[in-house]
């Protein structure tokens, strides 16, 4: 799992980690000072580069945490990073607008370490559960759509045929793809409501 702190208070950065290592994730953990440092990263590798889940300060010096969440809404890779501000700004209408523009939880300053873990305790179990039936229901969907082919390819003795049905299963797998890349979509929709 690859997490990225954005986070100006360097005390603040190292309770969240202290806090990460307390759940024992097998993580990659990025550390950024400010929003721009993390886009500058995003954008240097915007495949490679994607957390599954950022953690965020709102106020803080050159692109405020709110950036940040607008910066993801606008990113077709990080429409699936899940969002938590920490941040000691208790300001209705900036939480409001964090939670409506896309952060999945909002934990104001100081914080309880346990909330924290709670929550992203959490978001780990809700991503595991759904990408595990997103897994199965495609396994699922390849191998009806691989025996029911198959069975037409062994009635077929015409090699032009045979080459023609193979491209079609290729097709019927990369819609299968895409698919699954739209449930996975609908999924975070879903765990937001």
């Amino acid at each position: 799992m690859k997490i990225s702190i954005i986070e100006d208070s360097t005390v603040a950065a190292i309770l969240i980690e202290k806090v990460l290592s307390k759940i024992n994730l097998d993580s990659d953990i990025m550390k950024f000072s400010n929003g721009a440092e993390f886009v500058n990263w995003v954008e240097t590798d915007k495949q490679r580069n994607i957390p599954d889940l950022i953690i965020t300060d709102i106020n803080m010096p050159r692109l405020d945490g709110l950036g940040v969440i607008k910066y993801c809404n606008s990113n077709p890779f990080l429409e699936l990073t899940k969002i938590i501000v920490v941040s000691a700004n208790k300001n209705r209408s900036i939480i409001t607008d964090c939670l409506r523009l896309g952060a999945d939880n909002y934990i104001i300053k100081p914080f309880d370490p346990d909330k924290l873990i709670f929550k992203l305790q959490q978001y780990i179990q809700k991503d595991r559960s759904t990408e595990d039936k997103i897994k199965l229901l495609v396994n699922n969907i390849i191998q009806d759509v691989f025996e029911q082919k198959y069975a037409e390819l062994k009635t077929m003795n015409n090699y032009y045929h045979y080459k023609k049905l193979e491209k079609k299963i290729l097709d019927e797998l990369q819609e299968s793809i895409e698919f699954t890349n739209l449930l996975k979509k609908l999924s975070k929709n879903n765990s937001l409501n």
